[in-house]
């Protein structure tokens, strides 16, 4: 192994120690707090997923959804097979009222995990409001 990838490896071993922290602060009802613990574990290893994926639902939980599509996006990028993540774009996409790319990050949720109950739910819901849309 490289020194790079033994740098790296730590680095990422300490950014999901910072980020276990954030989750708990999330998990307890303090979003600013978890926020905070998400950015701080990104400034020690900017490729840890699990950070880029929650600083995406505490921003969408915050109602700063261009920010949560951001960071949404790049977890996808570090990980495009989790299923989660796409839903939980096209849930801010479908905030947003930007239907057909919220439709589209259902489907590739739904072909990830095609029992994915939520994914289809959601996916459901937002058919429906492109519709009307549509209609308008």
């Amino acid at each position: 192994m490289k020194p790079s990838e033994i740098f790296a490896m730590k680095a990422n071993v300490q950014a999901q120690e910072v980020f276990e922290q954030g989750r708990v602060a999330m998990e307890g009802g303090h979003p600013e707090q978890a926020k905070a613990r998400f950015e701080a574990a990104l400034a020690i290893y900017p490729q840890n997923f699990d950070a880029l994926h929650f600083l995406g639902i505490v921003h969408a939980q915050m109602g700063l959804h261009q920010f949560a599509v951001s960071y949404f996006k790049q977890a996808a990028q570090i990980n495009p097979n989790m299923a989660a993540v796409h839903n939980n774009l096209g849930l801010t996409l479908d905030d947003l009222q930007r239907y057909d790319e919220a439709l589209a990050s259902f489907d590739r949720a739904l072909a990830l995990v095609p029992d994915y109950a939520q994914a289809f739910a959601n996916k459901a819901a937002t058919q429906a409001k492109a519709e009307a849309s549509y209609t308008k």
